[in-house]
């Protein structure tokens, strides 16, 4: 008996003798049913709204990111942090 092969001895008979008699057999349901669910899809994402009212809640950061409240604008040296930051990330 010589070595075991798991891709020889396990998958290529299972695919052989399992999986592609099962994929022919499923695959006159799967095309119509794959192209309902997209056009499903579709219709759910043509239905959605967007806009509406902000919440507030808790904000994800990341290091060295900040919120500013609601009508504020950022300061000059905010500004300048940012463009330097943005200038050093270009390099």
């Amino acid at each position: 008996m010589g070595k075991f092969n798991f891709w020889k001895d396990v998958v290529s008979p299972l695919k052989k003798e399992v999986i592609s008699p099962l994929a022919k057999s499923l695959a006159p349901v799967a095309k119509p049913l794959t192209s309902a669910l997209t056009q499903a899809g579709v219709k759910k994402i043509q239905s959605l709204k967007t806009g509406g009212k902000a919440r507030p809640g808790l904000a994800i950061l990341h290091k060295n990111e900040y919120v500013l409240p609601a009508n504020a604008k950022p300061t000059k040296a905010q500004k300048a942090v940012v463009a330097k930051n943005k200038k050093k990330e270009k390099k």
